[in-house]
């Protein structure tokens, strides 16, 4: 039974050929120089069709029917090659069947929300604390690390150098000054904190001497430099 659909196209076109109730299978008009034929059917084209009783004759007959105009040796009839697949270019995502297809929409879809979610704070940021490092606290990593490479005399040379750096400069020492001038110009400005400036020297070239001398020693006599460093800038 021909449908609907097809039956309101060929209502108004030619029958060429009907079936066992009359209702036309095949249908032609004329459309300018040209013609249209509507089959209810791709299946009597195909090869299967064609070796199908007085299938052949008919088609050749359609043909002929639709490109007579008196001059059937000039008739050509072109055929669309791409629904053979011809021309057709075919890429992965075409040839992929539609489970897989659903698949990978469903992936892509999974990551976005994955970074969507991650891109997402739970909460408004928390700044950091704004500490600052003083030197000493510096001076006791670079004393760790220096322990491990077995150069902790090292990091206590750094200490006193800085020491001696800084007092030079504070009380317009030469830069080649010794410790006994640097006692010197402590014991001018303040007698007891003099005392306490050559212990800590002393001990400083005393754990320099040993090359290697444990870190617990050198973290105080830096600690201790450090300190006194800071006295003396308070020294008027």
């Amino acid at each position: 039974m021909l449908s609907r659909e097809f039956a309101g196209l060929v209502k108004d076109m030619a029958p060429v050929y009907v079936d066992n109730r009359g209702e036309p299978v095949i249908a032609l008009t004329q459309h300018g120089k040209g013609a249209f034929v509507l089959v209810s059917s791709g299946w009597l084209f195909s090869n299967d069709g064609l070796d199908e009783a007085d299938n052949l004759p008919l088609v050749m007959n359609v043909l002929s029917a639709a490109v007579a105009d008196g001059t059937s040796g000039d008739a050509r009839i072109l055929f669309d090659e791409y629904h053979h697949g011809y021309g057709a270019r075919e890429t992965l995502w075409s040839v992929s069947p539609q489970t897989v297809k659903c698949g990978l929409v469903q992936v892509a879809a999974a990551l976005l929300l994955l970074v969507f979610s991650l891109s997402r704070r739970l909460k408004a940021p928390v700044p950091l604390p704004d500490q600052q490092r003083t030197r000493a606290e510096y001076l006791t990593s670079l004393a760790t690390l220096l322990q491990r490479a077995g150069a902790t005399g090292v990091a206590l040379k750094q200490a006193e150098r800085e020491f001696r750096t800084h007092v030079l400069r504070r009380f317009g020492l030469p830069e080649d000054a010794h410790s006994a001038v640097i006692v010197a110009a402590f014991r001018e400005r303040n007698p007891r904190l003099a005392t306490r400036v050559k212990a800590a020297l002393d001990r400083t070239e005393f754990l320099a001497a040993q090359g290697r001398p444990p870190l617990e020693e050198v973290l105080a006599a830096a600690q201790s430099l450090f300190e006194l460093r800071k006295e003396a800038e308070r020294i008027p």
